[in-house]
Order: C-alpha cells, then sequence, then structure tokens
C-alpha cells in the first residue's frame, strides 16, 4: 500500500484491487473479435452534471450484451459539453450503433435535457425509447453509487465484461476503473 502510495501514486491497497490494470488491458480487444452488432442488444447510457461545469466531466457509452451474456464496450465519448452538445452525441450515437435502448438516471440534474432532446428529435423526425431509471433519486448516496460499479467486478473477473481496444478516452477509463473507488474521478464506471 505505502508503494502503491509513493512510487505509483495510486493509494489502492492490492488487496482491494477490484479492477486490475492487467485484468482491464486483457479484456480489451480489437473490433474483429467482437460479436455481430446487429446481434447484440446495444444500449447507451449518459453520466453527466448540466448544472455545475466545473463537476465531473460528461461521460456517454454505448455497449451491449451478446447471446452468451457477455458484455461489450463498444464506443465512449468523455468531455464537457453544452446540453445541445450533448443532445447532438445522443443522436449520433443513435445513428452510429443499432441501439434499442437509451438510459438515463431519473435526477433533476438529467431530466433538464428531455426537452431540448425530444425537440431535436421532432426537428429530425427521430424518436428512440429513453428509459429513466431510478437508482435512489437524489437521495441516492456514494456508497450505492459505489456498489453500482463494483457489481461489474464479477463480470470481468469471469471473462464477462470486455472493452473496445480503439475506445476514445481508453486511458481514462483504465485509470478510472483501476483507481476506482479511490480516484476522484469517476464518471466512467457510473456510466
Amino acid at each position: 500500500y505505502l508503494f502503491n502510495c509513493q512510487r505509483l501514486n495510486n493509494p489502492v491497497p492490492a488487496s482491494a484491487d477490484n479492477f486490475p490494470m492487467v485484468e482491464l488491458v486483457k479484456h480489451t480487444i480489437k473490433r474483429e473479435k467482437y460479436p455481430d452488432t446487429g446481434l447484440m442488444n446495444l444500449n447507451m447510457v449518459w453520466e453527466f452534471n448540466l448544472a455545475d461545469p466545473e463537476a465531473e466531466p460528461s461521460v456517454g457509452v454505448v455497449g451491449g450484451f451478446d447471446g452468451k451474456g457477455r458484455m461489450f464496450v463498444v464506443d465512449l465519448v468523455v468531455g464537457r459539453f453544452k446540453p445541445s452538445q450533448l443532445i447532438d452525441l445522443m443522436i449520433g450515437f443513435w445513428q452510429k450503433w443499432p441501439i434499442s435502448r437509451v438510459g438515463f438516471e431519473d435526477s433533476k440534474k438529467q431530466r433538464m435535457l428531455e426537452p431540448g432532446l425530444l425537440s431535436r428529435l421532432r426537428q429530425m423526425k427521430l424518436s428512440f425509447p429513453m428509459d429513466w431509471i431510478k437508482f435512489g433519486g437524489n437521495s441516492q448516496t456514494d456508497d450505492d453509487r459505489i456498489n453500482h460499479v463494483l457489481a461489474l467486478e464479477p463480470l470481468l473477473r469471469e471473462n464477462q465484461l470486455w472493452f473496445h481496444a480503439e475506445l476514445p478516452n481508453l486511458t481514462n477509463l483504465y485509470l478510472q476503473f483501476s483507481r476506482f473507488p479511490k480516484f476522484k474521478l469517476r464518471g466512467i464506471p457510473y456510466a
């Protein structure tokens, strides 16, 4: 633990390493080894903070499950975006991938984007199914959110969680997962 803190600047004891860097890299594969995305049940989820521009960057993830129950992360976007840019990114993902559902956390912050998104979709004569998922709402504790992410650990250990080798921000994904929950940035694991 002291070595990790002093030399590696990674204050996570090896015994509490839920998402080891070695495992994350081992579970990163090229697109050719992915199952056909047309046969996968792809979903898009977002983690964003519209009210506070100084907060953690927004994260959009496209991932899905194949017929064997394996979860694949196929696309990722991270950054500080204005609401109109977030809407454009969502529609871009929808047009790029055969997404079956879009999931948002049912919170006041995330609901603020809904009218603009619906308006843009009407202008473009598009629609997609949106799920507003209640994780405990605004009263959700940080421990609850951490436990939701830690539920992914068995998938990683049992070869059921895979990442696309050409994901943008792949380095950030590795960093945020390998140092979770001690690292200050947690947007990618939360999404």
